[in-house]
């Protein structure tokens, strides 16, 4: 009956004895500990031990990762279209010892054996799996095509993993080259030129003019990046006094504008919305229902603000694809085959289409980034190092001169 296992149920390991003194231990996942009392006394065993028992990822708060949540759906889908029941799918799916989130996946059994969907189930687990997912499988529960949606849930899921991943990669290099470059300012200016300054601040001889250059922007550093950050600070209010209800859509619109960066973070978000939604058409969603799911799952306001607005034309009847077409945002390319789509009826497949255009794109642009900017930095890095140096040891050739 539904119900029997609620959101609060937890593991709890026992230790129990029988009629015949014969000791006996386990675990059960139940709401609380009386529900485990009353099971031990129903196969006639008297507690002797009780203990509530967290999961790893619960001691330090983590829930299951988007990771761990590809591969849950990548084997339950291969147990399922190999013949094999749900519940036994998922009772040989926590039968895994060494699996982290054996304790999660238990729990989910539990509640599937309790009466829920499955759907129904992996709304309550805490925190909940990806949007994505959830609406992947209740789509496949309405269809009837369950083993496919979570296999199209699980390949999506991965797609947007190892995009995420490769933009990480791209940034990563290039940021910690100019967080080197910053630090070497930083400690020049505040710990090894005033050091230098004093020491040729008693002789008599005039510095270099680059010596004298790299002692004033040392000294002016910090204050250059103290101003910097209060600008930064102060554009931010202004946004947020001057748009109270829109200043994240406002504050987003201005940061798609700088260059390479905001760039790419837009077109990361549009492949998303068209992944997404491309993914749910084509499972039988309605477009309604589909543009409703995709604004929940979408961090971006520019794609929210452009999901309402589809919303709205949808419930009055209207295309999608000139509303697509006239925002600025969305490519004009995209909205061409978006139409083709609408008007051959394979919207989700163009939406698809036009994702894995765009992702294409995307790549190329990543790729030609990492490889200019790496370079880039690096040798900024090691000209800056070269001309400081060459700006101390300066007055100090000079200097042995002057002693002699």
């Amino acid at each position: 009956m539904k119900g029997q296992v609620k959101a609060g149920a937890a593991k709890f390991k026992w230790r129990a004895i029988d009629s015949n003194g014969k000791i006996h231990s386990g675990s059960y996942v139940a709401d609380d500990l009386k529900h485990v009392i009353s099971k031990l006394r129903t196969l006639g065993y008297y507690p002797v031990k009780i203990r509530h028992q967290l999961s790893l990822s619960a001691s330090f708060n983590q829930g299951v990762s988007v990771r761990d949540w590809i591969r849950f759906a990548r084997k339950l889908s291969l147990m399922l279209e190999a013949g094999i029941p749900l519940l036994k799918s998922l009772e040989i799916i926590t039968a895994n010892q060494g699996d982290l989130h054996q304790d999660d996946w238990l729990l989910l059994k539990e509640r599937i054996s309790g009466g829920y969907q499955l759907s129904e189930a992996l709304q309550l687990m805490n925190p909940p799996p990806p949007l994505f997912l959830r609406s992947m499988v209740m789509a496949g529960e309405h269809t009837g095509n369950l083993v496919r949606c979570i296999e199209k849930a699980a390949d999506e899921l991965e797609k947007a993993e190892s995009f995420r991943r490769k933009l990480v990669e791209a940034v990563t290099y290039p940021l910690l080259l100019l967080l080197g470059i910053m630090s070497v300012f930083f400690v020049l200016g505040n710990w090894v030129l005033p050091i230098y300054e004093r020491l040729f601040a008693g002789f008599d001889a005039e510095l270099p003019v680059l010596t004298r250059a790299i002692f004033v922007s040392g000294r002016q550093l910090p204050i250059v990046f103290s101003s910097l950050i209060a600008v930064v600070i102060v554009f931010l209010l202004l946004i947020i006094v001057l748009n109270p209800n829109t200043w994240k859509l406002e504050l987003e619109r201005r940061f798609i504008k700088i260059p390479l960066v905001g760039e790419i973070y837009l077109l990361g978000e549009i492949i998303q919305f068209n992944r997404l939604l491309g993914e749910m058409i084509e499972a039988g969603i309605p477009l309604l229902e589909a543009l409703n799911l995709v604004l929940r799952t979408t961090r971006s306001e520019l794609i929210k603000y452009l999901l309402l607005e589809l919303t709205l034309g949808v419930r009055q009847g209207r295309r999608i694809a000139p509303i697509l077409k006239n925002c600025k945002e969305f490519p004009s390319e995209a909205g061409e085959m978006v139409m083709v789509g609408e008007e051959s009826g394979k919207l989700g497949v163009m939406f698809s289409q036009v994702s894995q255009i765009l992702t294409n794109e995307l790549e190329h642009k990543l790729g030609r980034i990492a490889n200019l900017i790496g370079p880039v930095l690096t040798i900024g890095l090691a000209g800056l190092i070269g001309l400081v140096a060459v700006g101390v040891l300066l007055p100090m050739f000079e200097a042995t001169t002057h002693f002699k």
